[in-house]
């Protein structure tokens, strides 16, 4: 969601306090909504301000650096791992609950990717008797 500036929203209380236009006229006069206007006089009433409020910073990550090591660890020596796989890798060896999606996020942001190994996979089944794909 975009702020907006505090310029702007300066410009907005000062408009409706002029005494000259009504909420709704304010509004359409700066394109913001009557809700917007309504909400950042109540915001100078009770805080003395129209300061955008500062951002929380977000969740922090699950997962630290020594976690990431080991997945590109892991990966290296075994690419083709799946998600779940590596959920229970980092459950047993590194005591430490995550979620399939996490990982999955976390290996895309890390920009490592996990590659099936097609030719072992054919070569095993044709050895078989079975036909690669086949049922």
């Amino acid at each position: 969601m975009k702020v907006y500036s505090l310029d702007l929203r300066e410009r907005v209380v000062a408009a409706y306090e002029a005494g000259q236009m009504t909420i709704k006229e304010v509004a359409e006069r700066f394109s913001v909504g009557a809700t917007f206007v309504k909400k950042m006089l109540r915001q100078k009433r009770e805080q003395g301000t129209v300061q955008p409020p500062a951002h929380g910073g977000g969740k922090p990550r699950t997962l630290s650096g020594q976690h990431v090591k080991a997945l590109r660890q892991w990966l290296e020596r075994e690419p083709d791992l799946a998600l779940q796989e590596l959920k229970a890798k980092m459950q047993s060896r590194k005591r430490k609950q995550v979620s399939v999606a996490t990982l999955g996020k976390v290996l895309a942001e890390e920009k490592l990717t996990r590659k099936k190994n097609h030719w072992r996979r054919r070569k095993e089944t044709t050895e078989n008797g079975r036909a690669f794909g086949g049922a």
